[in-house]
């Protein structure tokens, strides 16, 4: 598909502007803005730390670009709803569990948004299997909730 990480980066840039200019999720636009955008071998799959975000290029484009928008809108969704600020209680409490709560309720929020996948597509393995948290119990519970679900079970 992409051979250079400049081509990379330009088709990274490319499906930031149509996730920007979509309809489903346009109020997302001036966060993804925010901050900068680094593409690196020394992470491995991708991370925020709330402004900026980091992506490993040979990860993020396993799945094309619908997979690679996924992953994006994913980073910015733990910027949009402050996930390392709100939740650092749980993150001192379990931070393993604190993360997956965060990302299953990302995940199942970007899958209800694009359920055709016309702009975003959850990666999958080579079954169909997503590729990160998703699990339909989870589905309509807060962060919160998802956490103290968890923290249950690993009891």
């Amino acid at each position: 598909m992409y051979t250079t990480d400049d081509q990379r980066e330009r088709a990274f840039k490319r499906k930031r502007i149509e996730i920007m200019r979509s309809e489903k999720f346009v109020e997302l636009g001036p966060l993804m803005m925010t901050g900068i955008r680094e593409f690196t071998r020394d992470i491995p799959t991708a991370c925020t730390n709330g402004r900026d975000e980091k992506y490993n290029p040979d990860f993020i484009f396993q799945w094309g670009d619908k997979g690679a928008g996924f992953i994006n809108l994913h980073e910015n969704w733990h910027k949009a709803g402050r996930h390392l600020e709100i939740y650092a209680p749980l993150k001192k409490l379990d931070a393993e569990i604190a993360n997956k709560a965060m990302d299953y309720w990302i995940n199942q929020t970007l899958v209800e948004t694009d359920p055709n996948e016309t702009i975003i597509a959850m990666p999958r393995d080579d079954n169909g299997d997503p590729i990160g948290l998703l699990d339909a119990r989870f589905k309509g519970c807060t962060v919160k909730q998802i956490f103290d679900w968890l923290y249950k079970e690993k009891q």
